[in-house]
This record gives C-alpha cells, structure tokens and sequence, in this order.
C-alpha cells in the first residue's frame, strides 16, 4: 500500500485501535496508520457486563493472583486482544456500539452469552465484533421469548458447539434447526423443563443425528422433571423407536442422546445404518407444511 505520509497520518488519527490494527495486518507494514506499531494485551478469558442502572460496561479479566476478575481501565489508545473465551453478561444491540469495543479486538473461540439480547440485530453486531469463526456458544436465560434459530445460525455459521439454557424451544425444533445450521455440530446442550423444550417424533430426531458429525452428541437436562412426569413418557418413547439404549458415560464413539432428569439418567446411541429398521417418510406434506406431532406426545 502506498499512501502520502500526511494521509498515512491522518488515516492513523482517524481510526480507532482495532481499526488501526486490521489495516497495519492487512497491510503487512505497521507504518500504514503511523506513528507506531499498534501494541496489543493479550487476554484469555474476559467478562464484559453491563451496570442495571448506568448501563455502563466494564471489561474485567481473571487476576491470579486474587483468584477473581478485576476491572480493566479501557482508555487512550489502548488495544487489548479477548482470546479464547469471552463472557458477555446483560448486553443488548445498543451497547455492542460502545466505545469500550473499539479497543477489544476478539478472537475468543468461545462466547457465553447470558441474559443478553439475542435479537437478530444484537447477533448480527456482535459477529460484526467477532475477527475469528466462533466455534462454541453458550446461551443462558436470553432476554427474548424464544430463540430464531434463523438468525442464530447466520450470525454464526462456524459454530458447531451449542449449550442453550432455559430457552423456549418451539416443537420441532431440531428440523428447524437443521433448515438452518451450516456446520455439521459436535455437540447440542438443552437445559430447561418440559415447559419451554418442545416436542419432537422419532424420525426428526433420527434425520437430525444423521445430519451431525460423527462423535455428535445431543444432552437434554430436564431439570426438576421426574421419570414419572407425561412429558418424559413421551421423551423415552420416541428415543426407543430407533435409537438403542446403552450405560450412561459411555458413547463408544457414536452419536449419542443423553437425557438427565431429577430422577433418571439416559443414554442412547444411534445404531450403524445397516441395522436401523425404519422408513422415514417425508418431512413435509403435499401443502408445505410441516407434519403434525405422532401420536404419543399429544
């Protein structure tokens, strides 16, 4: 890149120390935005939480030495790397525009969203903030009344590691799912009750399995739920029709369903594809519209 040196300097004034820090990569040459090579911290594992009443945000890092997070001063031209993983806590679209993220370049692999927006425009921005694929993300009690899979999986095409805590999950939600997702998952944690997971049938969980990769395993903790509860009836019905149960703790490298419970502990794996005895119909019927629930959930 070759620019007049006053608006190499003007460039550098301009842009805010991410910024700086993209166009001196690109450029391979830190005299691209002078007057210096942009410097950066380098953090593994960060918390940005947002103050209930000033709605202010602070950036706190684990000290080892307290064997706590303590706050960091964000100022100046300072220019601090989150890598690894990141935690975000009470954040909605509007503060992902805070000046606080002008110093945070992040390349965590790893975000934890809890009480946080997750409207389209909240996951939208925060993988516009995002300077690497995010491979794993844990959502905990949203501030939103479901989850858009849709949007979900568009902000975030590279994920292939998901944990949603009390999320209200429509029925069906592993086809929409999987209309959706553009990685192959690893792994799938669902925790709530049988008020907010919805249902699903044998076939769509089956078709969804095979969609995953082949270590996929999906964990359902159903808390407070016991074995004796209608929904959890069911639950073991439909993973009895095709899948074959086996020892909790054990996946013998399979894809595997584990359900946990107040009372009970499951474990079941799909089988080899010469042995499974079934005929999975058409997910759709003549009119578009997804099939209705079997008959055993209603």
């Amino acid at each position: 890149m070759t620019l007049h040196y006053g608006l190499l300097c003007r460039l550098g004034t301009l842009s805010t120390p991410v910024e700086k820090y993209h166009l001196q990569v690109a450029g391979g040459n830190f005299k691209i935005c002078p007057p210096s090579f942009e410097p950066c911290k380098v953090f593994r594992g960060c918390h940005i939480s947002s103050e209930h009443m000033s709605r202010e945000l602070i950036l706190e890092d684990f000290d080892q030495a307290d064997r706590r997070f303590l706050p960091v001063v964000v100022a100046g031209i300072n220019l601090y790397e989150l890598t690894h993983r990141l935690t975000l806590n009470n954040l909605d679209a509007e503060q992902l525009s805070s000046n606080v993220f002008q110093h945070l370049l992040i390349t965590a692999s790893r975000l934890d969203l809890n009480d946080c927006d997750m409207t389209d425009e909240f996951l939208q921005a925060l993988a516009k903030l995002c300077s690497q694929p995010v491979k794993e993300i844990i959502v905990g009690e949203p501030n939103c009344d479901d989850c858009n899979f849709k949007s979900f999986f568009h902000a975030f095409p590279t994920v292939e590691d998901i944990s949603f805590a009390y999320v209200d999950f429509p029925d069906n939600w592993l086809d929409e799912i999987m209309e959706v997702q553009q990685t192959k998952l690893s792994a799938l944690y669902v925790k709530g009750s049988d008020e907010n997971i919805g249902k699903f049938d044998a076939d769509e969980l089956l078709l969804f399995l095979e969609a995953q990769k082949d270590n996929f395993t999906l964990t359902m903790h159903l808390r407070s739920v016991c074995s004796s509860h209608e929904y959890v009836k069911k639950l073991e019905t439909t993973l009895k029709t095709h899948l074959i149960a086996s020892d909790v703790g054990t996946s013998q490298g399979k894809k595997t369903v584990r359900v946990y419970g107040f009372d009970f502990a499951w474990c079941y794996l799909l089988p080899a594809p010469k042995t499974l005895k079934r005929k999975v119909g058409a997910k759709k019927t003549s009119t578009g519209k997804k099939k209705g629930l079997p008959a055993h959930w209603h």
